[in-house]
């Protein structure tokens, strides 16, 4: 009789997650060269991409979501056999880590077909900046467009749908593409995707500097490096989310040796991608008052955040590029945290003469008041408080609408001081990409509340089998 061991479970594991990454690099190397087409043929096509539609290119999809799958049980036993993976190896470990990383990031930046269509949006905004026209603009008629960007018209409107990230993100995103502005889109986007890959691997570099005192160094590592959300979203989808994540970890590690003048051009850095980090702001100036007691040096942290967000913002004008993005927008958008309030009070028979617009300003001063919270708890404790900041982009993850790769700004979570933060992050990311609803086209709410249960499951069960003594951190 077979008797099941922690050791056996491990070690099976290890082999599935083996047999899982050959399998893996079978199906791209054979299956997908069939969905390859040459560029000269989609110089005036319509652009091809899925938006999370199985119906669009069924085959496609069994091949993605077979690997994806495999690739998370390659992460599972890399998690579990992190410890001994990172003794084994010493000083190759990061080294391997990377190279694991730069293979599933290039699989998915050969992916001739994009998930969705926002990558082929920043080219839009991009060649739109490069011809002089402000992609914040408020058009009322149609503009003159260029071939590439009437080929992205038709998702993307002429007049553009209004530009809603920073502008310094976007004024970046023009010089990066600016030598290949007369390329395809194709290839443009593919660009993107390269840029955002190697953002990646300068997330998992800082990532490595900043637990270097932590004894799960190797499993935290290896729970971003690999995760299937994070290579995906940056090979395949190129997403920005992963630049806020970069200058996020840079403005961290920055307060950390309290650089805070540092940090705070950091910060600016990071929001002038997404808004997502902005909160952030009030515990930094509270960390920098608790461990100096000098007001000069809070304002000047303050100051610099300011002066960097303004002077990022202001070839694209301050007041299209951030003041409306931040609150034009929000007045006409309503946040799922307003919609969600509403439901409430309408089920306890309340605010029947209330509409999800009459509470949405609700959502900001919510975020205002949790961050004040945070940073009187960073005031007190003299350091950032992780977890709770971790928690606290977790609720931000849900203003107005939920997309998986939003899961990929919860990275702060591995930072927190805690044996059981690789496991709950990589059960976040795994959480996150079943709530993608469009993936599996459901729409029952019960779906979300499953996924959900199952994420905290694979949580628990990979805490429960990582559990390691408090040794020195692999260096």
């Amino acid at each position: 009789m077979v008797r099941l061991t922690s050791g056996g479970v491990r070690a099976a594991l290890l082999l599935g997650g083996c047999v899982a990454l050959a399998l893996v690099m079978l199906v791209l190397q054979t299956a997908m060269r069939s969905d390859w087409v040459p560029w000269h043929t989609l110089a005036s096509a319509p652009l091809r991409f899925l938006h999370y539609q199985f119906v669009h290119a069924p085959l496609w999809w069994d091949r993605f979501l077979a690997i994806y799958a495999l690739w998370a049980i390659v992460v599972v036993s890399g998690l579990l056999y992190a410890r001994e993976i990172g003794a084994a190896l010493g000083k190759a470990f990061l080294p391997a880590v990377f190279a694991a990383q730069a293979v599933g990031l290039a699989a998915m930046i050969a992916s001739p077909l994009p998930l969705d269509s926002d990558q082929f949006a920043y080219v839009y905004y991009a060649s739109l900046t490069e011809r002089g026209i402000n992609p914040y603009g408020h058009y009322e008629h149609s503009l003159f467009l260029t071939a590439n960007e009437q080929r992205i018209a038709p998702t993307w409107g002429n007049p553009p749908v209004v530009d809603r990230y920073g502008a310094g993100w976007t004024l970046a995103n023009a010089v990066v593409l600016w030598p290949f502005r007369n390329a395809p889109v194709e290839v443009q986007a593919r660009i993107l995707r390269v840029w955002a890959s190697l953002c990646a691997l300068g997330c998992t570099w800082l990532l490595w500097i900043a637990l270097r005192r932590f004894p799960w160094r190797p499993a935290a590592t290896i729970a971003f490096a690999l995760n299937p959300l994070v290579i995906l979203a940056s090979g395949d989808g190129g997403h920005n989310d992963i630049y806020v994540v970069l200058a996020g970890l840079g403005a961290y590690l920055m307060a950390e040796r309290r650089w805070y003048e540092l940090a705070a051009c950091l910060l600016a850095a990071s929001v002038q991608a997404k808004f997502a980090y902005a909160p952030f702001l009030l515990p930094l100036l509270a960390v920098t008052f608790a461990t100096t007691r000098s007001w000069l040096r809070t304002l000047l942290t303050a100051a610099v955040f300011g002066v960097v967000a303004v002077a990022l913002s202001f070839p694209l004008s301050v007041k299209l590029s951030l003041t409306d993005v931040v609150f034009a927008f929000n007045a006409t958008h309503t946040p799922l945290f307003s919609s969600l309030v509403w439901r409430v009070l309408r089920h306890f028979g309340l605010g029947h003469a209330l509409t999800p617009n009459a509470i949405a300003p609700l959502f900001p001063a919510f975020v205002a008041a949790c961050s004040l919270a945070i940073a009187v708890l960073a005031l007190r404790r003299k350091r950032e408080p992780l977890l709770e900041l971790a928690l606290f982009i977790g609720i931000l993850l849900l203003p107005y609408k939920v997309e998986s790769w939003y899961g990929i700004m919860m990275t702060p979570m591995l930072l927190i001081p805690r044996r059981w933060a690789p496991a709950a992050f990589f059960a976040v990311t795994v959480a996150c990409e079943l709530l993608q609803r469009r993936i599996f086209r459901l729409y029952d709410p019960t779906v979300y509340v499953m996924a959900l249960l199952l994420g905290v499951a694979v949580g628990v069960a990979l805490w429960l089998l990582m559990r390691q003594p408090r040794t020195a951190a692999t260096t």
